[in-house]
């Protein structure tokens, strides 16, 4: 269950953070779309949710091997967290930091005996 939604959360951290980039750089794809069962969304979201479901469907079936995949939905995931996390004061954020060190070190040293 928790490899199936740090997938899911990687898939998603990677649309929201690419989604804006691209539509600073192309700003056709920032035009809204509606689609059936969805909300109005941008069409560059349209267009990276099948992208990036198919690129955690594949980290999910290769895992074992697809370690550079596993880093950058990491990467997405923390650039996520951090774009939208606001604190009042340094304390809260240094803590944070470390919190985020030692728990990439768990990563590091326990991801090949869990996943």
């Amino acid at each position: 269950v928790a490899i199936a939604l740090y997938a899911l959360a990687g898939a998603l951290a990677f649309v929201l953070v690419v989604s804006p980039f691209l539509q600073a750089r192309c700003p056709p794809l920032a035009r809204k779309v509606s689609l059936p069962l969805w909300e109005p969304t941008s069409l560059s979201t349209v267009l990276l949710t099948p992208l990036s479901a198919s690129i955690a469907t594949l980290w999910f079936v290769e895992r074992r091997r697809a370690w550079a995949l596993r880093d950058l939905f990491s990467a997405f995931i923390a650039i996520y967290m951090v774009r939208e996390l606001r604190f009042r004061d340094a304390y809260c954020t240094a803590f944070l930091i470390a919190l985020e060190f030692f728990y990439d070190i768990f990563w590091v040293l326990a991801s090949p005996f869990i996943l």
